[in-house]
């Protein structure tokens, strides 16, 4: 598995039914999140939309989380300037980045032994605040280099 040229494809979410292919990928993903891509020793995640033409709206952690279906439910309304660099351009320089220094994310994590799945709310701020918006960016077809 490769990190592809993002693309404008939204993707898609996530039923039980795609739990097996959802840990299958998540698998090599998370190897991606781990290894050097360029000017990048590594990510703080990895969209599926950065390895898929036909992307589930997931994400990994370079901790391992599977992070499924994450929906923005409220964020602040003056976003402030972030350096964010994304492993989909691993030789573009960081850029500034508006993003919202706060946000409260609905998602579920799956377990990848039990393929339960968890529901969560969380009221997020700095650096988990921005690497959520970054991978929903990618999910949503957007990304920080779009002009």
């Amino acid at each position: 598995m490769n990190i592809i040229p993002p693309r404008s494809n939204v993707s898609r979410s996530i039923t039980s039914d795609d739990y097996r292919d959802v840990i299958r990928a998540a698998a090599d993903m998370l190897e991606l999140c781990n290894t050097r891509h360029g000017l990048y020793p590594s990510g703080y995640a990895v969209a599926h939309a950065q390895v898929s033409e036909r992307p589930f709206r997931f994400f990994v952690t370079n901790n391992g989380d599977i992070v499924m279906n994450p929906i923005i439910i409220r964020k602040t309304k003056t976003p402030v300037k972030r350096i964010e660099g994304c492993l989909s351009y691993p030789d573009n320089k960081p850029i500034e980045v508006m993003r919202s220094n706060k946000c409260e994310v609905e998602y579920e994590v799956l377990n990848p032994i039990t393929r339960i799945a968890t529901k969560q709310v969380e009221n997020m701020s700095g650096l988990q605040a921005q690497i959520f918006q970054h991978e929903i960016d990618h999910m949503d077809g957007h990304c920080i280099y779009d002009a």
